[in-house]
């Protein structure tokens, strides 16, 4: 899959960087953590190419090892920017602290010794136990290797702590915490801000898995798009309650009026009544948040009256939802539509939407295949958002309106 070199730079930053991922693990799976040996044999996931069997690649370990930047991201924290970060936090010792561990390492093994098999390294960084789930229960009796062992199905894995990643909704949950949410103390530090769009990001880690058709990354963007904003009113109300800057408090409503843009789009073509239910509660976060005034305790009243609630329901929903080309196509029209809520959104909003349009028009064009004038002006339209909004000195939102004015000419 091919992408703008833009449009990957100014993410592919904030994964060098940051490199989270969520520390993974169900509230009912326990069990050790056994880190990445078990995995990496030449006849499991650690092959030197790719060898399809099944769902199994046979060399997912090696990708990742080589090529993600998951793998890097315990020693990250020890790199110039985050000792820079760290001093001025007060922080120490950047790989001995909850602030910093909760994202760049399985953090249920960081906090909890007895959960460390033999095997385990924290040094690892996010590797196969964060997404996976911790692998004691499941480890050996998966690769079938021993005859009381050959009739061991994936449900029995799942039922022993082995996180489904297959379902988008699951993924996206394993992602979104650590790849979105950020204490504002760390941006003011110099954090890189965190924007999370699942398609996008499953595409440059890169995939160590089967990749199923073009539309299940439609799929995914949209799953990423609804527990984003569930993730973005979590993190506006965090900053709220910790009496941030007002700066913060605004770059997290934007970030999430973003999110809130494209999910209210999905909504309407998944579940009209729950879409009702959702543009209420949003409506009562941006009264909440009013500049100058936020009333946390009537943003509290509309996450827990049922907004978290609904979008996770939503997530899941869309998640099962098949799409196609008449599907991007719809909601390329109706987020290019968007233009009034440009100036409102921002620069962290505006970048959801050029992403949006982006991975929506790749999987469409693949299909539709449009004109060759057509399919240059959208492709010049997309790029000039994506360089709006790389740099804050880029953004302009009149001359973002017109790219998206341009682009929807295209469709």
């Amino acid at each position: 899959m091919k992408f703008l070199p833009i449009r990957v730079s100014f993410i592919l930053i904030l994964i060098i960087w940051s490199c989270p991922v969520t520390f993974a693990a169900s509230e009912e799976a326990s069990g050790k953590f056994l880190g990445v040996k078990g995995c990496s044999t030449t006849d499991c996931h650690g092959g030197p190419v790719e060898k399809l069997e099944g769902r199994t690649l046979h060399n997912e370990f090696t990708t990742w090892m080589a090529k993600d930047k998951h793998a890097q991201s315990f020693a990250n924290l020890v790199n110039r920017d985050s000792i820079k970060i760290a001093k001025s936090l007060g922080i120490a010792k950047t790989q001995e602290s909850d602030r910093c561990m909760n994202c760049h390492s399985v953090f249920e093994a960081f906090k909890d010794e007895s959960r460390r098999g033999k095997d385990f390294e924290l040094s690892d960084g996010n590797s196969c136990d964060d997404c996976h789930g911790p692998a004691e229960k499941w480890l050996e009796p998966h690769a079938k290797t021993k005859p009381e062992h050959k009739s061991w199905t994936r449900q029995e894995s799942l039922d022993a702590g082995m996180n489904d990643t297959l379902d988008l909704a699951t993924r996206s949950e394993l992602c979104v915490k650590c790849h979105l949410q950020i204490d504002h103390e760390l941006l003011e530090a110099g954090h890189p801000k965190m924007i999370f769009e699942m398609d996008l990001y499953q595409s440059i880690m890169p995939p160590h898995w089967t990749e199923g058709e073009s539309f299940d990354a439609t799929r995914a963007w949209a799953t990423g798009q609804v527990l984003g904003l569930r993730e973005a009113v979590l993190q506006l109300a965090h900053r709220v309650q910790a009496n941030a800057d007002e700066k913060w408090i605004q770059h997290a409503h934007q970030i999430s009026q973003g999110y809130n843009l494209t999910t209210a789009i999905l909504v309407e073509k998944i579940d009209g009544n729950l879409g009702k239910s959702i543009a209420a509660a949003m409506a009562e976060v941006g009264a909440a948040v009013a500049a100058g005034s936020p009333d946390m305790k009537r943003l509290k009243a509309a996450i827990d009256g049922g907004l978290s609630a609904d979008l996770t329901t939503l997530s899941k929903k869309v998640a099962g939802t098949t799409f196609d080309a008449s599907i991007n196509g719809e909601l390329m029209k109706a987020i290019a539509a968007t233009t009034e809520s440009v100036h409102e959104i921002g620069m962290s909003g505006g970048t959801l939407v050029a992403l949006a349009l982006d991975s929506l028009y790749r999987p469409w064009k693949s299909v539709k295949k449009p004109e060759k004038v057509a399919k240059k002006t959208a492709k010049n339209a997309i790029k000039t958002m994506l360089e709006l909004v790389e740099k804050p000195e880029n953004w302009d939102s009149n001359a973002f309106i017109e790219s998206m004015v341009s682009f929807a000419s295209t469709l």
